[in-house]
């Protein structure tokens, strides 16, 4: 039984070196929203396009 939990232990050491070593995909975060910064409600112009928000590059 110890010899077991011990493998399993090495298997998953191996496998999250080799995850960290090759990673198969690119880290996402969640996009921005202004939910509190809202053009209208800040008083801009409506006829007027709102200025370019940047987000976030990982």
């Amino acid at each position: 039984m110890r010899n077991h939990f011990f493998l399993f232990i090495g298997f998953m050491l191996f496998m999250f070196w080799l995850g960290e070593m090759y990673p198969s995909y690119m880290p996402v975060g969640l996009k921005q929203y202004p939910y509190n910064n809202l053009y209208l409600e800040q008083g801009g112009n409506p006829s007027k396009e709102p200025p370019e928000v940047k987000n976030y590059e990982m």
